[in-house]
């Protein structure tokens, strides 16, 4: 592997890790103690594994462009074929830009839930 395959897959760990800390800080706000806090991710984690799992049998080299609108299955796509020496941009650009989307939203809902003071005060 070459140095363009690690600065993509850095690239792309470090956003895919921006959506769920957004997401596990929304999540987390709510929560009045770790173990209440870790009840209400545990969900999070496994919505987020099945579409991981639904892309392991898929070929690097014949990878259907829908794969890559799927949220983290893009991810797990783009990551085979950057792996595999395979660097379509069309591929990579779809699965950054589903990511920034996700992550847009995902800071959304985290700054909506440190606004109410009811979630961040609750008794």
């Amino acid at each position: 592997m070459d140095y363009k395959t690690f600065i993509f897959i850095f690239i792309i760990a470090v956003l895919t890790t921006m959506v769920f800390g957004a997401l596990e800080l929304a999540i987390s706000i709510y929560a009045r103690s770790f173990k209440e806090a870790q009840t209400y991710i545990t969900p999070l984690t496994i919505i987020g594994i099945v579409p991981v799992y639904a892309t392991y049998m898929l070929d690097a080299k014949n990878i259907a462009t829908f794969y890559f609108h799927i949220p983290l299955a893009n991810v797990v796509c783009i990551l085979k074929e950057l792996i595999f020496g395979i660097y379509n941009y069309t591929h990579i650009g779809i699965t950054l830009g589903w990511t920034v989307v996700y992550i847009i939203i995902s800071l959304f809902i985290a700054r909506t839930m440190f606004k109410k003071e009811q979630v961040i005060f609750r008794t």
